[in-house]
């Protein structure tokens, strides 16, 4: 129900591989191979301008399996020891020992990305069905920083394979909730690099009885992440803002304590979403240089180099805070091992809307004494029921009774719809026949309006449909209805439930206007951030119920997204309250 515009980012996942060596080129090109262990000081040392590139993907060895799960089992032994010649390697080109470390932190996470995949099929929403169990990871976490002159101390000391109170002090953190501001230490809210939580969960031995797919689900983490389940990496993200999941059975303990384990970084480079720099700059007794570092493809530039002095400093592309951390739910939730992947809408409308007229706020809605709330309206420009006015609005106030009683009226001339639907499915043993879905739609109050059986993908036609409408411009508006999808086989009934909400309407624009459902929409309302005091990004229903509620106050229909995705349960507010929404991408000031 949201309008969004053509460039909405949608997340992926890659299968490339951190390759085992870095090659110098252009001109010599020595090679430095990881696994060669170098003492002191007495290695390749490469002349200025020497531009570092990682080798390419396909030449590494085949001695990474992966299990059936593609959980890689073993990064512990990979993402250690050998790439510490790394930082060993560019000693000699004049960085200091911290920031060497601290950028090959940076590698070892953003790498890691392609080395526990993520799920890349469908995201549906975590929800609770006949089907499908769901359970929070919600609450106090506990977390600590990477020191920055060790960053890389817990990948090296394994702190993945116990709890994070074993490696030193931690602090309770909430989650979802930005880390920034929770503790009044100035370390904390102005840290950049990496951090840790970790906590502790249970699940039930009747996950296991029952054989079903246990999914770990991040709804945002900024901006880069790392997720060891009982020390075993199985999933890792880059891009905040976006949600990420992965099928965590093999590596469950059934009815006993299991740890989950994250490392965070909120880094921002040139090549990042969204794009920051990280600079190091440091002077001498009688010398001043700098050098500047994209760390993830090793683009090494160096004008003079010095070991004293050194200053690390991230700088930005944009004018709002980095906050960082785990900023949206975490859940754990349930499916049978054949389920429904993803279901994709479309609807269109056919015949007369029912609007003869819009509405538009012009003034704050108001009470006045005991009578209906006055709400302010507008016809637009010329047109009829206006006044000839040269392009100018006029505007009139109506009582809400007055609009209900001529959307009653406008009502009488109805319209048909067809929403066409699309659904995917994984885990599905293909010796037994094709699976049918039985697809209901249902109104609001959950009544049955019509039902179609298909093979995944088909058609519901329905005559008199109530459309979803922006706020103000239908008495009832933001109306949804419940696409109930069951995923069903003849020899093994049904396996899969998700109900899936659905607002019927069409966008369309032209050279002049915006259309909803073939009518004119004027946006009114705001660019705003996640932003609050204490929480950061954190999402707090308390506040997105509040922020709903000061924009219908005021009179505003619509909102943009300044300058990243919300969260789904902010969209799904959008949806139900009739608010339009821009959603942006996070990639801000990209060139």
């Amino acid at each position: 129900m949201q309008f969004v515009p053509t460039n909405m980012l949608v997340a992926h996942s890659t299968n490339k591989r951190f390759s085992r060596y870095i090659t110098a080129l252009p001109t010599k090109q020595p090679t430095l191979h990881f696994p060669t262990r170098h003492t002191g000081r007495h290695i390749p040392t490469l002349a200025l301008g020497t531009t570092l590139n990682l080798g390419n993907p396909s030449d590494i060895p085949a001695a990474l399996p992966t299990d059936d799960d593609g959980i890689d089992n073993t990064e512990t032994s990979y993402l250690n020891q050998p790439k510490t010649e790394l930082v060993r390697s560019l000693w000699p080109l004049g960085m200091s020992t911290t920031t060497t470390i601290y950028a090959y932190a940076l590698l070892l996470l953003r790498f890691g990305v392609t080395l526990a995949r993520i799920s890349s099929g469908g995201i549906l929403y975590p929800q609770e069905s006949e089907s499908r169990d769901v359970r929070t990871l919600d609450g106090v976490w506990n977390f600590r920083l990477s020191p920055e002159s060790d960053p890389l101390v817990g990948f090296r000391e394994h702190w993945y394979n116990k709890e994070l109170r074993q490696t030193g002090e931690t602090i309770p953190m909430p989650v979802p909730a930005s880390y920034n501001d929770i503790t009044q230490d100035k370390a904390i809210r102005d840290h950049v690099g990496l951090v840790w939580y970790d906590r502790s969960f249970f699940v039930p031995d009747t996950w296991r009885q029952q054989g079903l797919r246990v999914w770990m689900r991040f709804g945002s983490v900024s901006y880069a992440a790392q997720v060891w389940v009982n020390g075993q990496l199985v999933m890792s993200h880059e891009i905040g803002h976006l949600p990420f999941q992965r099928d965590i059975a093999s590596v469950l303990k059934y009815g006993s304590k299991n740890l989950v384990t994250v490392a965070v970084d909120n880094t921002l480079l040139e090549t990042s979403i969204p794009q920051g720099q990280l600079s190091e700059t440091y002077t001498t007794n009688n010398s001043f240089g700098y050098l500047i570092l994209n760390y993830v493809s090793l683009f090494i530039t160096i004008l003079t180099f010095r070991d004293n002095g050194t200053q690390i400093t991230q700088s930005y592309t944009f004018d709002f805070f980095n906050y960082a951390g785990i900023h949206r739910h975490v859940h754990l939730y349930t499916t049978p091992q054949v389920y429904i992947d993803d279901i994709s809408v479309r609807t269109s409308i056919t015949g007369n809307t029912g609007r003869s007229f819009h509405l538009f706020p012009c003034v704050k809605p108001r009470h006045i004494g005991n009578n209906s709330e006055v709400v302010g309206t507008c016809n637009e420009g010329k047109g009829q029921n206006t006044e000839e006015n040269d392009g100018d609005e006029i505007c009139r106030e109506k009582t809400t009774n007055d609009i209900k009683k001529e959307m009653e009226l406008a009502d009488n001339r109805k319209c048909a719809s067809v929403i066409e639907y699309n659904v995917s499915y994984n885990g599905y043993d293909q010796s037994y026949s094709s699976p049918l879905c039985f697809v209901d739609l249902l109104d609001r109050e959950g009544k049955f309006v019509a039902r179609d059986i298909t093979t995944l993908a088909g058609r519901i036609e329905i005559d008199s449909p109530r459309l979803w409408w922006p706020y103000l411009m239908d008495s009832e508006p933001g109306y949804l209805y419940t696409l109930q999808v069951r995923l069903a086989s003849p020899q093994l009934g049904t396996k899969d439930v998700y109900r899936l909400p659905v607002g019927i309407r069409t966008v369309k624009w032209n050279n002049t206007s915006l259309l909803i459902n073939g009518r004119t929409l004027y946006l009114r309302g705001f660019g705003k951030h996640e932003d609050s005091d204490i929480r950061g990004k954190g999402l707090d229903y308390s506040l997105v119920a509040k922020d709903y509620n000061l924009i219908k106050w005021i009179g505003a229909n619509s909102f943009r997204t300044s300058h990243y995705p919300y969260a789904e349960e902010i969209m799904d507010f959008a949806d139900r309250q009739g608010i339009v929404v821009i959603n942006e991408c996070p990639s801000v000031d990209t060139v």
